[in-house]
């Protein structure tokens, strides 16, 4: 297997093992990933994606945001470039925009899990009701407008509604009740 010193440019050959190469960036740069060193795997004697080295002030990818997503066709931007944000149904940004600032993206001080809040108050888990079963994923708070269906447990059948909805923080009252069956 052929190793170049430099793999990508502004990057130093660190450690190889059987089919594993780690490396990491020359002193002014950094990974276009976070973290500072990168690992790449031979396969048919071809490395796989080989990690970009860039500029300390550059910004790299993207971070990841809570309930929402940032969007971008580059690997880096230059130091006041943005990137707009788009919150998922049932939230809205309190920024619209990251900006590359000092090489690091910044958010008006925000914390990247608290950029898109919810549009209403979510709920706690749904009130157990006796002789079901919530048919739905375990959550441990749904957002308002979610629906929860409730299916009884063997030799009980549903009498009414079977389903209850999260409304600003609060579930609808339902009278869900599973009766005895006697077969």
């Amino acid at each position: 297997m052929l190793i170049k010193n430099n793999l990508t440019p502004n990057s130093t050959f660190s450690y190889l093992t059987c089919d594993k190469l780690y490396y990491t960036c020359n002193e002014g740069y950094k990974l276009v990933t976070s973290g500072w060193w990168a690992e790449a795997e031979c396969h048919d004697r071809r490395w796989s994606v080989l990690h970009q080295c860039i500029e300390n002030n550059t910004c790299g990818e993207v971070p990841v945001i809570s309930n929402g997503e940032v969007r971008s066709l580059r690997s880096h931007h230059e130091e006041g470039e943005s990137v707009t944000i788009t919150c998922n149904k049932g939230f809205t940004g309190r920024v619209e925009q990251l900006t590359c600032r000092a090489g690091e993206w910044t958010s008006e001080g925000l914390s990247l899990t608290t950029i898109c809040e919810p549009d209403a108050e979510s709920c706690s888990p749904p009130p157990k009701v006796q002789h079901t079963v919530v048919v739905d994923l375990y959550q441990r708070e749904f957002l308002s407008g979610s629906d929860v269906t409730y299916q009884c447990r063997d030799r009980f059948q549903m009498e009414g509604d079977a389903t209850i909805r999260c409304n600003d923080g609060n579930w609808e009252k339902h009278n869900i009740v599973c009766a005895r069956t006697f077969l």
